[in-house]
């Protein structure tokens, strides 16, 4: 199981188990990688939704679980606004 596929996995979580404060968590990522922390975790199960789609061993659905997603009509639109294309689009 991808480790950003647990659905419970969110700033406090990161933060906790980075030993840092969600403030300081917030900053560094910022930093670094100019997202909020939960964009980064978002786009993080993004990129592994398209790898998981252009393999083609999976259903649409069944991505959208695997990588933390709980709805398959949020991840659609959050797929959508990432890369342009829908899911389905991907697999061919």
């Amino acid at each position: 199981m991808h480790p950003f596929a647990n659905p419970d996995l969110n700033v406090n979580f990161l933060a906790d188990k980075l030993c840092i404060s969600r403030s300081r968590l917030f900053a560094k990522i910022k930093t670094l990688a100019d997202v909020s922390p939960n964009e980064m975790i978002q786009i993080v199960r993004l990129k592994k939704a398209a790898q998981m789609l252009s393999e083609g061993n999976m259903k649409v659905s069944e991505v959208c679980y695997t990588v933390g997603f709980s709805n398959p009509s949020y991840f659609f639109k959050c797929f959508y606004k990432q890369f342009g294309v829908s899911p389905s689009e991907i697999r061919k």
